[in-house]
């Protein structure tokens, strides 16, 4: 097959044209092809389009990443029929047409991710509808997604958009991937997410909404979602997460909230009882009543199931609150958004085993603080002089054994002394008899 490439640049004089005619590689003079593995790889060759099969038609699996390649030819790919596995990732590929991928039939595995791909338009996975299960498009420009781009990729159970600039979904961009177990959305500019979005993703199991810019959450985002385990909702500018019953969430294995703008820690309360890890570190939660209670539920679940998982120890819990005194200090919990009832914290919270709250500020006590029956300052300035006073007496017991040995010592040195000068006159008293007598 002859390409003719056809070039023009305007500089700033003349234009300037350039013909070149390449002929399009054969597979087997430019990649390795491994019979046993039906495995051709073709990757960091400098390729700038995809070889001819020639060599390699019962390939299953096709690398090609790492190259120049800047267009798909769907006519070229018709020759890998039985390929299942397509890699050509880490080009220079800006669009994929309708129909790229339509005589692949036994393609299951398709990584486009690290290209220049800007959209992805109605179609683009035409044909593998019965067969597609991993799709792979992060890294790349995505900025727009049309609403019909997935449309019957029913055995999809992996899709990855991460590393994109997303902003927004179209809100029936996942109904159709009934199957998918993972999706990740990480790394994009998304600021928020329709209600329905991810209605219909009846086996979806992880869910990474990380590092975007969502400011909040909308109510039923995550109904029907029962086989969910894992959300990532990190690195956001989330200021609250409401109640699990309002976005409709069931019982998670990990909730990764941290990386936040949340300051009140009443919102976290549900979540105890349907999360087994938390992750709630790197926030601006105050010391208030609310905080305490999460405290309180770390102390027991640490007592009760320390074995379960790994119970990394929250710092502002150990430096801020103690066991003792804070079930006495605090009898209600804060109504300002998503109220929660007051209950004990050792009674419930049955589900959550790692609770991680480090890289928190807690610059003070909350203005609102007037729910706890001790006020906090008064309790700091009775521990601050009653360690002070324990300090002192530290000090100076070990002085007061020192001096005490020294008065010993002295005690014992003018006893000695006393006594030798008393045996001393004895004797001389004794010699002046003698002398007398004689």
């Amino acid at each position: 097959m002859v390409l003719n490439v056809q070039v023009t640049w305007t500089g700033p004089t003349q234009p300037l044209q350039v013909n070149k005619t390449q002929t399009t590689p054969m597979c087997s003079d430019i990649c390795d092809y491994y019979a046993y593995f039906k495995r051709a790889k073709c990757d960091k060759r400098n390729l700038y389009q995809v070889p001819q099969p020639s060599g390699c038609e019962d390939a299953v699996i096709l690398e090609m990443h790492e190259n120049h390649i800047t267009h798909v030819d769907q006519e070229i790919l018709s020759g890998y029929r039985k390929v299942n596995t397509l890699d050509i990732s880490s080009n220079q590929i800006f669009n994929l047409q309708p129909g790229h991928f339509t005589n692949m039939s036994q393609l299951k595995n398709l990584l486009v991710s690290h290209n220049h791909l800007a959209e992805i338009p109605n179609g683009a996975f035409s044909g593998t509808e019965s067969h597609l299960q991993r799709v792979y498009l992060n890294g790349n420009r995505i900025s727009e997604i049309n609403e019909g781009a997935f449309l019957g990729l029913r055995q999809v159970i992996n899709m990855y958009l991460s590393y994109n600039l997303l902003k927004s979904l179209p809100s029936t961009i996942f109904h159709e991937l009934t199957k998918l177990q993972y999706l990740s959305l990480s790394r994009n500019k998304l600021n928020w997410i329709e209600p329905s979005t991810f209605h219909g993703l009846e086996n979806l199991q992880q869910l990474f909404l990380d590092s975007n810019k969502l400011t909040s959450l909308p109510e039923e985002l995550f109904t029907g979602l029962n086989s969910l385990r894992t959300v990532n909702l990190s690195h956001n500018n989330l200021a609250s997460i409401p109640p699990p019953e309002y976005l409709g969430l069931g019982p998670l294995q990990v909730l990764n909230i941290e990386a936040n703008n949340m300051t009140k820690s009443h919102s976290l309360l549900p979540y105890l009882d349907i999360a087994q890890r938390l992750y709630i570190e790197e926030n601006h939660f105050i010391y208030d009543c609310d905080f305490v209670k999460v405290c309180l539920w770390y102390f027991n679940q640490s007592e009760t199931a320390p074995s379960q998982s790994e119970l990394r120890i929250p710092l502002q819990c150990e430096e801020y609150v103690t066991e003792e005194d804070a079930p006495r200090r605090c009898e209600s919990t804060s109504t300002e958004s998503y109220p929660t009832e007051n209950v004990s914290m050792s009674s419930r919270a049955t589900s959550l085993t790692t609770l991680n709250v480090p890289g928190n500020k807690i610059p003070g006590l909350d203005t609102e603080f007037t729910s706890c029956s001790s006020k906090i300052p008064g309790m700091l300035f009775y521990c601050a002089v009653i360690g002070t006073l324990v300090l002192i007496l530290l000090i100076l017991k070990p002085v007061c054994k020192v001096l005490l040995k020294i008065k010993l010592c002295l005690k014992g040195h003018m006893h000695w002394t006393v006594t030798r000068t008393v045996k001393a006159r004895g004797a001389a008293i004794s010699g002046d008899l003698r002398e007398d007598t004689l």
